[in-house]
């Protein structure tokens, strides 16, 4: 801070600077712990153990309309699992995931993270707001699990109960469209009671969703019937394009 050189040679007026710098530094630590105390928090909207797939889905569900509720803020639901084994936070990972793009949700705005391995799998979930400390950071986000395209594999299933849906049309367009070398089979697996009719319904419906809605040729998808069952089943492969 600079001052008239008159007032700093007068010894008068020393008390006069002191109590301005005094008064300065008064302010800006008084602001700095009134942004400290303004900050905001992350808070814990929810947690779970070991849970079925219509409860993990109510609870997408439920955290998906608090992001939407809450546009400047960010969602981070942190999945312990099991001391002797992932498989079951591995699914429930990537079911919320698969959930959340079901129903069109902020994925942008989810982070899964790993978090200590404990005797039962369970999670915490957390609402982050813009400029607050993310409880899950520094832990580790959990993979996607791993696609091998050099064999036909089932990327996903869906039934005629459809209380827990995991297939993902959008996600099953991408990865045909970018990748020529593969194309997508669907084989309907038909209930038995439900008549032929049926059968070709249901077929008719996935190609056109498929072409006419996420943009995948015809000619890039395959459709085979299976010999009826008394459930109705449809999965969706990945099959390469065998070179000749």
């Amino acid at each position: 801070m600079l001052y008239p050189q008159y007032l700093i040679d007068d010894p008068k007026n020393w008390a006069k600077i002191v109590r301005i710098v005094a008064a300065l530094v008064f302010m800006i630590v008084s602001t700095v712990k009134c942004i400290a105390q303004d900050r905001p928090k992350a808070v814990q909207t929810d947690q779970f153990g070991r849970v079925g797939c219509e409860g993990l889905y109510a609870r997408v569900d439920l955290l998906g309309d608090t992001l939407f509720r809450n546009p400047g803020s960010r969602a981070t639901v942190i999945i312990s699992p099991q001391m002797d084994s992932t498989s079951k936070a591995l699914y429930y990972s990537e079911l919320i995931k698969k959930a959340f793009q079901l129903r069109e949700y902020a994925l942008d705005r989810l982070r899964i993270v790993r978090g200590p391995a404990a005797e039962s799998v369970g999670g915490a979930v957390w609402l982050v707001p813009a400029g607050a400390e993310d409880p899950g950071q520094g832990l580790e986000v959990w993979p996607d699990k791993p696609l091998d395209l050099s064999k036909p594999f089932i990327f996903d299933t869906e039934d005629e109960n459809n209380i827990c849906p995991t297939f993902v049309p959008k996600l099953y367009a991408e990865l045909i469209k970018s990748n020529p070398n593969v194309l997508g089979r669907i084989v309907v697996i038909p209930n038995s009671m439900s008549g032929r009719r049926r059968k070709f319904e249901a077929a008719k419906e996935w190609i056109e969703n498929l072409t006419q809605k996420w943009g995948v040729p015809r000619n890039r998808l395959k459709l085979l019937f299976a010999k009826p069952t008394d459930f109705e089943v449809v999965q969706f492969w990945i099959v390469p394009i065998k070179k000749h």
